[in-house]
């Protein structure tokens, strides 16, 4: 069980690392890319970190998305399926913070994740969601379509997105065509509208909206609370089942680490008993 201190968080990715292996990558196209394509070197780059800051990855020139297949821990095995899709604000992606640690904590749950690494950049885009959007109703489509490969129920995938990532999933969800069958959100950017006080426009809330779970911080200057409110607001008036956490203090983009603030470091935990709730995960001993 996780809290504040973080310190059954720690325990449990060491507990997923022992496990990892190395990591089966899906390609998205085999073909042609649909949408609009990026202007990348032919192979990942990583951005250098400016000196003094938090030590994470920052992925960007991805001109080929993909998938990175966490396969859910062997004796917790569930057959749910959840693709993980990190922030970055359209210029790279966050791919162990807000990535690949978020799916190795799915897994040590015994659900298997997917790490999107979806076209990036596409900050200067005129639509900078549109081609990120596409690509994770792509990957959808093909978690649903090899279902039985990796031993899930096409009916239970989500998606977990992180700040730009909460984004790109909320407008993809807003699809009829392809949902996902729940959806979890941490500190979504971009959601509210400050001079219109509205919700975004391309995120459209409707009766066969998935079950929703949102969390982040009050005091997050850059997604800012508004969002997820407005967000909660219309599932509500929709009677979409939905579940949001706003912490007082916490910041923007802490993933799943412990830092300073602690309580945000619970969410995860309330994730999980979320989930359980939902039939996604046994109940709690």
């Amino acid at each position: 069980m996780f809290r504040c201190t973080g310190l059954a968080l720690l325990m449990s990715l060491a507990v997923s690392a022992a496990y990892a292996a190395e990591r089966q990558v899906v390609l998205l196209w085999t073909g042609e890319m649909p949408g609009p394509g990026v202007d990348a070197p032919d192979g990942e780059t990583t951005i250098p970190l400016k000196p003094g800051a938090p030590v994470i990855t920052r992925t960007t020139n991805i001109a080929h998305p993909s998938l990175v297949v966490f396969e859910g821990a062997a004796d917790k095995r569930t057959d749910v399926g959840v693709i993980v899709l990190p922030g970055g604000g359209f210029r790279y992606l966050t791919t162990d913070l807000e990535g690949s640690e978020a799916c190795e904590w799915l897994a040590s749950q015994g659900i298997t994740a997917f790490l999107l690494k979806h076209r990036a950049p596409t900050h200067e885009h005129p639509a900078p969601n549109a081609g990120p959007a596409i690509d994770t109703h792509q990957a959808l489509k093909l978690v649903r379509q090899r279902a039985a490969e990796w031993k899930l129920d096409p009916q239970k995938i989500g998606l977990l997105g992180f700040s730009a990532g909460g984004q790109i999933a909320a407008v993809a969800t807003s699809d009829p065509k392809t949902r996902p069958n729940f959806l979890m959100l941490l500190y979504p950017w971009g959601l509210y509208q400050a001079k219109e006080g509205t919700l975004r426009e391309d995120v459209r809330v409707d009766a066969q909206w998935p079950p929703t779970f949102i969390a982040q911080a009050a005091d997050d200057g850059s997604s800012l609370p508004q969002g997820s409110l407005l967000l909660y607001t219309r599932l509500l008036e929709q009677k979409i089942p939905a579940e949001l956490h706003i912490y007082e203090k916490g910041g923007h983009g802490f993933g799943i680490r412990p830092g300073k603030t602690a309580c945000p470091t619970d969410w995860p935990h309330r994730a999980e008993t979320w989930l359980q709730g939902r039939g996604l995960l046994p109940a709690a001993n």
